[in-house]
């Protein structure tokens, strides 16, 4: 079975996409409240302040790099539970057939990619530098 035959599994009537988009769009609402809570607080919770702040996604606001870093892929996080439980519940399908369509996730080639892009990028940043 190939992988667009894996897209057939389950069930796919069109309104069941339609919620799933609802949910994780939903989901990446609900994960991105903590980074706006830091964010007013940092702000001494100052709304004409965090409006400024806003309009640069709080990259000039001085709050902590990892701190940021984590917060936004928080919100990435919600929004792939909010796709799992689409993908589990309403569609009845494994999350694994969105990923691939062999009978296990081939890690060798995962690895392969990961380290590929991680050569690809310290390449750029070398050059840049």
């Amino acid at each position: 079975m190939n992988f667009i035959q894996t897209g057939f599994k389950g069930l796919n009537d069109w309104w069941m996409y339609i919620v799933t988009l609802i949910i994780v769009f939903i989901t990446i609402q609900i994960g991105s409240l903590p980074l706006g809570f830091f964010a007013l607080k940092h702000v001494n919770y100052d709304l004409a302040e965090f409006q400024i702040a806003a309009e640069d996604q709080f990259m000039k606001m001085g709050m902590d790099a990892n701190l940021f870093l984590f917060l936004m892929i928080l919100t990435f996080i919600f929004g792939i539970l909010g796709l799992w439980i689409g993908v589990k519940f309403i569609h009845k399908k494994k999350f694994k057939w969105i990923l691939t369509s062999r009978k296990h996730i081939d890690w060798k080639r995962v690895f392969y990619a990961f380290f590929l892009w991680v050569f690809v990028s310290g390449a750029f940043i070398a050059v840049g530098i």
